[in-house]
């Protein structure tokens, strides 16, 4: 009977496993046993390898290719619908032509005419018919008008690079995004170890996460336990080839910039060459005129000296002048009254002889008259 009970059991203990997996309570399970019980990292990873080696038929892949194909499915089909719902909270699509239209000159002074978007690009900003959408950007460029146009503060580190697990923002979370969908497409990655999957995953899954919403949490936790083999694998690579391609030509683009930089590093650097001759033949000049002014400025400064002792010199005339000049004004009212007391007795003895002048031509004219009496008598 043991036997019998031992095997209704086990059997009863299947149905119940079948069930959680078929109704995709497992993830459901683990995450809620996660939230309140503590369950150490590799005890995590290793539930997380045994689901997916279970759901996927293990002959068709090995782990690190399907480690690759669910990484890059994650990067190239969630992550950019989760970067599509912020660029539209940013940009809503009914005002998207109009924001590019103001934003144009921005555009094309600073991203295009730098290289940062392609002529392609370009044309799904500004089609020749018909209205834009950003159904049609990738996460390359939603990112990119994201970082230039939008409010989202950027990193601390920038977005290109890769930020600290610490910081948690938009902007952090696009530069997550970007950091790792350029490490996938980087040419000759086919494979990613089962430590490089769980350091990804989690970084660009919560990214998702935070930037699309809860509702990309059952996306991605279809996308870790998806059926995937060698087909699904060709038609990535196909994707793969097609996003290495385009970073290809961007690549030629910016060294194409690199040789014009280069060149013009080269012009410049000539040119900085002749400028220090000319700051050196400057400088010389310079030394010469500091040594010329030196010496006309000691020359000044006796010159000065000269000048002051002249100005003591002509303040102390100045000063005898005007003790003088007071000392003559005082003379000239001594004199003045002189001069008057003087002219009052001039004035009283001019009229003192005249009168005696009166006085003595009276006794002159009387003295006449009796001359001519006795000179006539005499004669008679």
């Amino acid at each position: 009977m043991e036997p019998f009970s031992l095997l209704i059991g086990v059997a009863s203990l299947l149905v119940i496993i079948s069930t959680v997996y078929l109704l995709r309570w497992d993830r459901i399970l683990f995450r809620w046993c996660s939230s309140f019980l503590y369950i150490p990292a590799p005890a995590k990873e290793l539930i997380c390898k045994w689901a997916r080696l279970f759901k996927r038929d293990t002959g068709s892949l090995t782990e690190e290719e399907d480690n690759f194909l669910r990484m890059f499915r994650l990067i190239s089909n969630i992550a950019p619908k989760a970067v599509r719902e912020k660029f539209d909270h940013h940009f809503p699509p009914a005002s998207l032509s109009t924001i590019l239209a103001t934003s144009k000159t921005k555009i094309e002074n600073k991203l295009l005419k730098n290289k940062i978007i392609s002529g392609k690009q370009m044309d799904l900003l500004y089609p020749s018919t018909g209205y834009t959408s950003s159904v049609n950007y990738d996460v390359t460029l939603m990112i990119c008008l994201l970082r230039n146009l939008s409010i989202i503060a950027p990193p601390s580190l920038g977005f290109d690079k890769l930020p600290p697990a610490t910081e948690i923002s938009d902007g952090a979370d696009l530069a997550r995004i970007k950091h790792h969908r350029n490490f996938i497409a980087h040419p000759g990655k086919d494979e990613l170890s089962t430590c490089e999957f769980n350091s990804m995953w989690a970084c660009v899954s919560e990214a998702v996460y935070r930037l699309g919403g809860t509702g990309y949490i059952s996306k991605c936790d279809d996308l870790s336990q998806m059926n995937l083999n060698k087909d699904v694998l060709i038609h990535v690579k196909q994707d793969l080839t097609a996003v290495r391609r385009e970073m290809d030509d961007q690549k030629k683009d910016l060294q194409t910039d690199v040789d014009k930089v280069k060149h013009d590093q080269t012009i410049v650097t000539e040119k900085v060459e002749h400028f220090q001759e000319d700051l050196s033949s400057l400088q010389t000049k310079h030394t010469s005129l500091k040594e010329d002014i030196t010496v006309r400025a000691a020359d000044l400064e006796k010159n000065i000296e000269t000048v002051k002792m002249e100005q003591d010199t002509l303040s102390s005339l100045q000063i005898k002048q005007t003790s003088f000049t007071e000392d003559i004004s005082v003379r000239t009212v001594d004199l003045q009254k002189q001069f008057d007391t003087v002219k009052m007795g001039h004035d009283t003895l001019k009229e003192q002889v005249t009168f005696q002048t009166s006085k003595i031509q009276e006794n002159l004219d009387s003295c006449n008259c009796e001359g001519k009496y006795k000179f006539w008598y005499n004669t008679v």
